[in-house]
């Protein structure tokens, strides 16, 4: 016997969310990048803020959808 998959609501939104997480994705190439290329420090920590800032913002849409059920 085969176990149905559950389908969370968010997933009605998937298509958003994963073009975020490849932004964050995106976001994350580019920080990289600048420490290899040793930029100035606080220009990558208002990238990492960004960063920060954009994954909270995808857990708040997932948090909203698990909440209104």
């Amino acid at each position: 016997m085969v176990t149905p998959v559950r389908r969370y609501r968010y997933t009605t939104d998937k298509s958003s969310l994963l073009a975020r997480m490849k932004k964050i994705e995106g976001q994350a190439k580019g920080i990289q990048q600048m420490i290899e290329d040793d930029r100035y420090c606080i220009d990558i920590v208002q990238q990492l803020t960004a960063l920060s800032a954009a994954a909270d913002e995808v857990s708040l849409l997932i948090l909203e959808s698990h909440i209104e059920g």
